[in-house]
Order: structure tokens, then C-alpha cells, then sequence
């Protein structure tokens, strides 16, 4: 495993690496939020947790909410600042955007809880205020970039699909062109990476295939450099359904 020092940079850079999904939804970062969490002004804030329920078990900020329960009660959110984080920044800030769109008071805690634990700030597990823990669920083995002193916990079954990947059209003008972005496969070489890709379909789509630009430096065995998916398989018979 990698210095402390270095697991910061990490999150740092992946933070940084992800912004462009959510470009609009302000960042704090973990001290500014511990410093507003323990002031007087905590009253006017939600701060929302969009991880799934099996990371939430093993522990999650003070003082912070499920999303199902800020569903519940998002009307009760006017006036207020709703903070939400996630492992590192990407889930939360993708869960924020369409609220900071609609005009509520949304920022996103930048490099998340994995960021809370390299200022060394509090974990509890369980309902209520909680019991204090050092365990932190990293979401994956490759995302276990911790502050030490804390024990990564994840998901020992392989990622689904839809786990490793999000896409979206780049704007509502044009739905033919979007950015997606994959993360690396666990125990492969790929492993903790973050890799943004353009995806742009044919107008004739799905009868003819969308072509694929990786934007992160990544060589891929499937996609050529023009951008065309190898079709080897099924030659030239690509087709809007698969029999």
C-alpha cells in the first residue's frame, strides 16, 4: 500500500480528475466542513450520504443522513445547504447536480469521506449519533487510499457494469454526443483508475455504431485510435439488436 502522503495526492487528483462531470456544483473541503459541522450554522445544513446502504453500515460521517432519507424530507430543505459525499466525490457530485440545477444550496465534499479520514476526523457506525470507528468502506480494493489509522473495508464481489460506469449526454442541445467515465476493473491492470471517454452516435443510430475517443491516456484492445469499435466478432453485421 502507498505512503499516506501519497493516498492524499491520490484522492486529490481523482477529485480533481472528476470535477468536469459536475463542473457547476460548488466543492468544501473536509476541514471547512468540520469547521461548519461544529458551528452554530450546523443547524442550516444537510449533509447527505449517497453511498449504498452496505457502506453506510460500516460508517459514515456524524451527523449526516441516507439519501432515502433526505428524499423523504427534501421540502423540508429550503434555506438550507445540502452537503453530500460519497468514497471520493464522483457519486455525490452526480447526485447534486440536477439539485444545484434546480436552484438549491448544494456543495459537494470534495475527495469525500476518503478525504474526512486524512484530516483524521471521526467515523460512527450505527443509528442515532453512533459509535465511533476507524473502519471506512473504500468502495473497492484499488480505491483503499485511507489516511492510516483507518481500516479500509469494500466489496469483495466484482463491480457491476453500471457500478464502474456513468455516462451522460455533454449538453441537452446535442443527446448524440457523451462523456462517460469507467473505472478501472478491480485485480486487473486497470485497478483504481479513472479513465473519461467521448462517445458520439451516428444519427442512424442504433443501426450503425457509435465511435469511442478515449479522453484519459488509455489504450484499449477493442477501440482503434480513429475512434471505431473492433467488430471483429460479428465482422460487419452490426445490428440494433442481437439475436
Amino acid at each position: 500500500m502507498s505512503e499516506p502522503s501519497s493516498r492524499r495526492a491520490q484522492v486529490e487528483e481523482k477529485y480533481a480528475s472528476l470535477r468536469g462531470h459536475f463542473p457547476k456544483v460548488p466543492a468544501v473541503t473536509a476541514a471547512e466542513l468540520h469547521t461548519l459541522m461544529s458551528s452554530p450554522d450546523a443547524a442550516n445544513v444537510l449533509l447527505v450520504d449517497t453511498r449504498t446502504e452496505a457502506e453506510i453500515e460500516v460508517s459514515r460521517i456524524p451527523g449526516s443522513i441516507s439519501k432515502a432519507e433526505f428524499e423523504q424530507h427534501k421540502e423540508e430543505s429550503a434555506g438550507k445547504t445540502i452537503i453530500a459525499y460519497c468514497t471520493v466525490g464522483f457519486r455525490s457530485g452526480q447526485y447534486l447536480k440536477p439539485l444545484h440545477e434546480a436552484g438549491f444550496d448544494t456543495k459537494n465534499l470534495a475527495g469525500s469521506i476518503l478525504a474526512w479520514t486524512h484530516e483524521q476526523y471521526p467515523l460512527v457506525t450505527g443509528p442515532g449519533q453512533g459509535i465511533p470507528t476507524k473502519k471506512v468502506h473504500t468502495f473497492s480494493k484499488g480505491w483503499s487510499l485511507q489516511e492510516e489509522g483507518y481500516e479500509p473495508v469494500f466489496f469483495d464481489q466484482p463491480r457491476t457494469y453500471l457500478e464502474m460506469l456513468s455516462a451522460s449526454p455533454t449538453s441537452d442541445e446535442n443527446l448524440l454526443v457523451w462523456t462517460a467515465t469507467v473505472f478501472g476493473p478491480d485485480e486487473t491492470a486497470w485497478e483504481g483508475g479513472i479513465f473519461s471517454l467521448r462517445i458520439t452516435f451516428a444519427e442512424a443510430y442504433p443501426d450503425k455504431p457509435p465511435r469511442v475517443r478515449f479522453l484519459s491516456e488509455m489504450y484499449h484492445p477493442n477501440v482503434y485510435s480513429d475512434g471505431t469499435i473492433c467488430l471483429d466478432i460479428i465482422q460487419d453485421q452490426w445490428s440494433p439488436c442481437h439475436n
